[in-house]
């Protein structure tokens, strides 16, 4: 979150940004989330010179391990 010394208008390359409602966290399984960025978009590829963003569905960690198990790491550890 940032605080502008000066009112800026909104146009296709400024725009105001989403933030989640405090209700989401902890996260719950099926929920849309956004993530964004200027990463490369394949590996070792360059960065855009647009914002790129995708909708996920976010899920908790214990489906991910039931998915997974082979690639889930013990974050609270």
């Amino acid at each position: 979150v940032m605080k502008l010394a000066n009112p800026v208008n909104l146009n296709s390359e400024i725009q105001i940004a989403c933030l989640p409602k405090l209700a989401y966290y902890p996260p719950t399984n099926n929920i849309p989330v956004y993530a964004i960025g200027w990463g490369s978009l394949y590996s070792d590829g360059p960065s855009p010179q647009k914002l790129q963003n995708v909708r996920l569905t976010l899920y908790d960690k214990s489906k991910c391990v039931n998915v997974a198990p082979y690639s889930i790491k013990n974050w609270d550890a």
